[in-house]
């Protein structure tokens, strides 16, 4: 792949087109994923431990798992030599959410987490901090 640069004919789009394509596999594959998900979600006949299973066994098929690997060690660095960051990050985004399912949870639970302590904070200092003698009141959305 990238000594298609070294030679006369070679060209830095033909690789910026080649992470185009692998970002549009991972999405397909991730929108195959998220179907799977809320189609197999039903509150009468929900069972985790099956459904989770299932959903496993569809996250790690070989293909899959080749092209998201691809995408995290391959593509997303090219992209980021390129200059192409948001390909890259979009890139990894897609790729470590199909190839690490759990931790990607972990991860987006305390960012979420992290995110409402903020806007609590900020919330309270904007409260103690009002300059009139009104009383303000702030709503989230």
């Amino acid at each position: 792949l990238l000594l298609s640069l070294d030679n006369a004919s070679g060209d830095w789009r033909a690789l910026a087109i080649r992470a185009g394509a692998a970002l549009y596999r991972l999405r397909g594959i991730d929108q195959l994923i998220q179907s799977t998900k809320s189609r197999s979600f039903s509150p009468y006949l929900y069972n985790p431990a099956i459904d989770d299973e299932r959903i496993y066994k569809l996250q790690s098929s070989p293909g899959w798992n080749a092209a998201a690997r691809d995408a995290l060690y391959i593509y997303a660095p090219l992209a980021h030599r390129l200059g192409l960051h948001r390909l890259k990050s979009e890139l990894e985004g897609c790729a470590f959410r199909i190839l690490y399912p759990r931790q990607h949870r972990i991860a987006t639970g305390l960012f979420q987490m992290t995110l409402r302590e903020q806007m609590n904070v900020n919330v309270s200092s904007y409260k103690r901090g009002s300059s009139s003698g009104a009383e303000d009141e702030i709503y989230e959305r």
